[in-house]
């Protein structure tokens, strides 16, 4: 039963690494800033979701309290940037 959990952890790492390397893609072409907005958002996701992997395999709950943190900070930083985008617009 301990393989085959740690199998699933090592495929979901793969997963969440190939969608890390295919955001970022995204990231650097944009073509507008609220594509880069949205590419950003779910890269900090991903590595939230890595870094919750990465939490259940060690056992370590200390990990939890950065996820948190992340989590909080990409939730502000988003809505500044919407926030950003939409003053933007409103002053074209």
């Amino acid at each position: 039963m301990l393989e085959l959990l740690a199998g699933a952890q090592f495929a979901a790492m793969i997963v969440l690494l190939i969608a890390a390397f295919i955001t970022f893609i995204r990231l650097a072409k944009g073509p507008k800033l609220a594509d880069r907005v949205a590419a950003l958002d779910l890269l900090a996701v991903i590595f939230i979701g890595m870094m919750l992997l990465h939490t259940i395999s060690t056992g370590e709950q200390v990990y939890l309290d950065a996820v948190m943190v992340l989590a909080m900070i990409s939730f502000i930083g988003t809505i500044g940037f919407a926030r950003y985008i939409i003053h933007e617009r409103e002053r074209s």
